[in-house]
This record gives C-alpha cells, structure tokens and sequence, in this order.
C-alpha cells in the first residue's frame, strides 16, 4: 500500500489507521511545498509499530515501481484539490485508489471499479477488503480514456473556443 502524505494532513492517517500486520507499506513524499519532512516525523508515533518503509522524493521510474507494485493507493488528504495527478498515476499503473471524498477525487475515482470514494478513515480500512473486486485493467482504461493528452488537448480546446465565441457574440451585441 501506498499513502500520500501532506504537510496538512494527519500523519498517522498514512501509516497507522491502515494498519495490517502482513502488509508491507510504502510512504513516498516530495520536497514540495506541501510534503513533509519525513525526517522530522515522530517514527514511534508515525510507524505505531508497524513496517513502513518510507521514499523520500522518489524518482520517476521508482514512484511507477512503487505504484505498479502496489496493491492500493490511499489519498488522505482532508485538502480539496482541483485534480490529483498521484491518483492519476496510480490508476494508470493499474493500482486501485482508495481517498476521502474531496476535491476532484471523485470525478477521477469510479467508485467500485477503479477505486472507492469514502468518507472517513474508517471507510477507507472497509473499502480495503473490498480491493479484490478491483479490476487493475479497468483503472488503466479509465485513464486512458478521460485523461489522455489527446481528450485533455481537446478538451481545452473545445472549453477556449466556447467562450471566445460567447465572448465574440456578447461583443457584437
């Protein structure tokens, strides 16, 4: 399993509200502006005894390992992001995501097929069971179609014609 973890959020929630004796788990944060120093973390408190082993800003080729590896990703982040490119990420490695329902999470999520979309801690450690019933093709296909290059480029184009052409008819009114 894999948390993302940031300078606002609990860092137990990453680490130890997931806890499963047999489960190996993985931190990996970045040195921007929202990651935390996971050398100032309090271990005993962090770890809560568990095995984690912990990525400081991991290359690109060792963030898709992990991700690849992985039997989850779980967001939580109490922040309400306009995307989340780690979720992204993820499904495109074929690695269900499990997050608190905010931001654009659960415009990215399908809940149930590529992931679950929950409301507490608590739902994440349920919807963990369900992880089985996750297809990794799914989320890979989900990516693909509604965050390519290609439909994003097109997208934007479609969203900055629209309104320059409601702009152009305000205009001429």
């Amino acid at each position: 399993m894999i948390a993302e973890i940031a300078q606002r959020d609990r860092r137990q929630r990453a680490a130890g509200e997931h806890r499963h004796p047999r489960i190996p788990r993985a931190l990996a944060a970045d040195a921007s502006d929202h990651a935390i120093d996971i050398d100032q973390a309090d271990p005993p408190r962090l770890l809560r005894g568990q095995t984690v082993e912990l990525f400081h800003a991991p290359s690109r080729q060792e963030k898709i390992d992990l991700l690849a590896r992985a039997r989850a990703l779980f967001i939580t982040s109490a922040a309400a992001e306009t995307s989340s490119l780690v979720a992204m990420e993820a499904m495109a490695c074929g690695t269900p995501v499990i997050a608190l329902s905010k931001g654009a999470l659960p415009e990215i999520i399908a809940d149930g097929k590529t992931g679950y979309v929950v409301e507490s801690v608590e739902q994440m450690a349920k919807a963990a069971k369900l992880l089985p019933d996750i297809d990794p093709v799914a989320c890979r296909k989900r990516v693909a179609e509604r965050f390519s290059l290609k439909r994003t480029a097109d997208q934007y184009e479609k969203l900055y014609w629209e309104l320059s052409t409601t702009r152009g008819q305000r205009l001429a009114a």
